[in-house]
Order: C-alpha cells, then structure tokens, then sequence
C-alpha cells in the first residue's frame, strides 16, 4: 500500500493491531509542516461527479483545519480539493503546508486538530458527547493517532483509520471503519461504503 501508512503496534493495555491509513494528520520535516482534509468517499470504479453531499463533507473538514491553522500557522499553502485513491475507494483531499509562528508548536497544532470532523463530528464537544454516550464499543486505538516523533528533525503522525485488532490466541481480528454521516447521507450508502473501506484488510484474510 504506497500511498498508505502501514503500522503494526503493540501495548499491553490495547493489545495487537495492524493498520493501512491514507490520512495524515501532521508531519513536520525540519520546520516545514502538512496535514490534510481527506472527507468524501466512493468506490473506485464509480465514475459519476463528486456528489454535493461528499463536496459538503470535504468542506467542513477543510474549513475546521483551516480555522485551526489560522491561528498557529506562519504561512499557509493550501491545495485542493482533487481526488486521491485509497485502496478500494477514492476520496476528496485538501492538502495544507504551513510553517509555525513564534509561540506555537506542532504540539498546540495536533492537540486543536484531533479529532477533526471526519473522526467525530460538530460541533464540538457535542458531537463527542453524542458519540460517548450511543457508541457501544470503546474506539480504543481506532481515529487515534501514531507515528514517529522527532526522528532526524521528522514527525509523521497518521489517523489511525483502516485498521483491525488482532486476537491471535482465538484467531480472531476485529475491522475497524467509519464513514461521514451528514443530514444528506443515504444510511445504505454510507453502510455500503463502510464495508468497501475494510475491504483493504479483509484482504488479509482471504
């Protein structure tokens, strides 16, 4: 998966879990800095426009990073949106580069940055909340974050999305996948799109 993060990780309070994720969330190389909006999904193969909806999707996390970055970003470049492919999907990506202004660091940039929308909702805290109090499963290490920190002057800090837990005593994984609900999703849709985003790490077991 070139265009992907792949990562292994383990901890004893989390246990296995092994992912392929296409989102950035900030890298950071010798003082020149990226992270990017990935929102809006389909199927490879789909030929059809983007549809307003995914537009729309793309454009409130777009505009969140925006806002964010704003406030902590020396200078700003920003490109997009255009199609970028994901495995079996394809998505809608905004990319920013920006540097720091004094008094902030990549430290205050991640901490304003996640969760974005994509992961959780708005507006915050509500969509949090919301989240806490109907999911029936702990997220545990899934829309978290990884990655290497100052390694030669380098950070890359990834969303953890398309990723499993593996309990390899029972054979057993668990996939891990979401989508973008807004008030124009089709709820079969969106579980159709689901589905296609695990077909990545499905793959492993085939």
């Amino acid at each position: 998966h070139p265009n992907a993060a792949v990562s292994l990780t383990w901890t004893p309070e989390t246990g296995l879990w092994l992912g392929a994720t296409p989102e950035i969330l900030v890298t950071q190389n010798h003082g020149h800095a990226q992270t990017m909006a990935l929102a809006g999904t389909m199927p490879c193969g789909d030929t059809r426009p983007w549809s307003k909806k995914n537009q729309h999707e793309q454009g409130l996390v777009a505009n969140m990073i925006r806002e964010v970055l704003q406030r902590h970003a020396k200078t700003l470049d920003e490109k997009g949106p255009y199609t970028v492919v994901a495995g079996p999907v394809k998505h809608l990506r905004t990319d920013f580069h920006f540097t720091l202004r004094e008094g902030s660091t990549l430290g205050d940039v991640v901490e304003t940055l996640h969760p974005t929308p994509a992961v959780c909702g708005l507006p915050m805290p509500h969509a949090a909340t919301f989240i806490e109090a109907t999911e029936e499963r702990d997220r545990e290490l899934y829309a978290g974050f990884l990655g290497p920190v100052q390694i030669q002057a380098s950070t890359a800090l990834f969303v953890n999305l398309r990723c499993l837990t593996l309990y390899p005593e029972q054979s057993l994984a668990r996939l891990h996948s979401g989508g973008g609900l807004l008030a124009a999703s089709q709820l079969e849709s969106e579980w159709s799109e689901t589905n296609i985003k695990m077909q990545t790490l499905r793959r492993l077991f085939d």
